[in-house]
């Protein structure tokens, strides 16, 4: 692997005599599959892209064990003229994607790095264009809070609510995370408050769920349905409850959640909250006259349920309301 070698080491009058024997395999692979063009992009060695291509006629299109192109390389590492080079003079193909279907322009995405997404998309690179498992570019950068990119890629036309294979949207994942902000642009930008994931699950559900206060209190002054519950009937009220969210679980009740909506099993916040011994969420929860004695379909109580789990702090309150 002595090209290999060659590139690896950014030594390019080596790799130029390598290139004259008729021996010298271009496109040699190491053990995962990566060829000297691939370690060169890696290295954002455009002199040595431009030798094994130019010169030594190199696949611009092999991918490695995971399926990740030279471009890939170059996207990955944020090296731009890389990508430049590769694009406008390797003929490398913007919208080559790994085995998972990840493109340059997801990659990049992903990463957080909207120099290339500019470039990328100026380019032509398809802005919608999905990973196997239906990740938009939109999608991995707003689940991972990069601002800029997903300015740039709604500017560019990215469909603001197109979901992956599961139902889940770029305002669903970054409400998930709890980055405000995203979610502040995907709004402006005709994110739908309440669409919700395969499963039911919508913003509001999942930021409720996750402890993110900022993000519920911007759902729900946008307008998302308090009591939009999931398919299996949680609530975001129930979910808060269920995680010992108390500031949430307050806000929720303060717009009017139901707190002895059960979910389809039966069993109330209160139940969930006793069994998970959260004090200050069955506090709560009783101080907004929750029904302490509302049994689930299996018939389990607050009160059994905080005794079941040895929750004798929880167990004192509950007894303390009915006293």
């Amino acid at each position: 692997m002595q090209l290999i070698d060659a590139a690896m080491a950014g030594n390019v009058s080596l790799a130029r005599r390598l290139l004259k024997k008729k021996e010298t395999n271009v496109n040699e692979t190491d053990s995962d599959g990566s060829t000297p063009l691939m370690h060169a992009a890696m290295r954002n060695d455009v002199a040595m892209i431009e030798l094994l291509v130019k010169k030594g006629g190199a696949n611009v299109s092999l991918g490695d064990k995971d399926g990740h192109a030279a471009l890939s390389y170059g996207a990955l590492a944020n090296h731009t003229a890389v990508v430049t080079w590769l694009v406008d003079k390797g003929g490398a193909n913007l919208e080559q994607a790994n085995n998972n279907g990840a493109s340059p322009l997801y990659l990049s995405s992903q990463n957080g790095h909207p120099e290339l997404v500019t470039l990328l998309l100026a380019k032509g690179a398809t802005v919608d264009q999905a990973s196997n498992a239906g990740f938009t570019p939109l999608f991995v950068s707003s689940q991972n809070g990069h601002q800029g990119v997903v300015k740039l890629l709604l500017a560019k036309g990215a469909k603001v609510n197109q979901a992956m294979n599961d139902g889940a949207t770029p305002l669903i994942i970054s409400s998930m995370e709890g980055h405000i902000e995203v979610v502040k642009q995907l709004l402006a930008n005709g994110a739908k408050v309440d669409q919700a994931a395969n499963n039911g699950a919508t913003p509001l559900f999942q930021s409720s769920m996750d402890g993110h206060i900022e993000v519920v209190k911007l759902l729900l002054a946008k307008g998302a349905k308090v009591e939009q519950a999931k398919n299996d009937g949680a609530t975001p009220l129930f979910a808060s409850s269920q995680e010992g969210h108390a500031e949430v679980v307050k806000l929720l009740l303060a717009k009017g959640a139901k707190m002895d909506q059960a979910a389809n099993n039966g069993a109330i916040p209160l139940i969930i909250s006793s069994q998970q011994g959260h004090q200050e969420v069955v506090k709560l929860l009783l101080a907004n006259g929750a029904k302490v004695d509302q049994a689930a379909d299996d018939g389990d109580t607050p009160l059994s349920m905080s005794r079941l789990k040895g929750h004798r702090e929880v167990e004192e309150i509950l007894l303390a309301s009915i006293a």
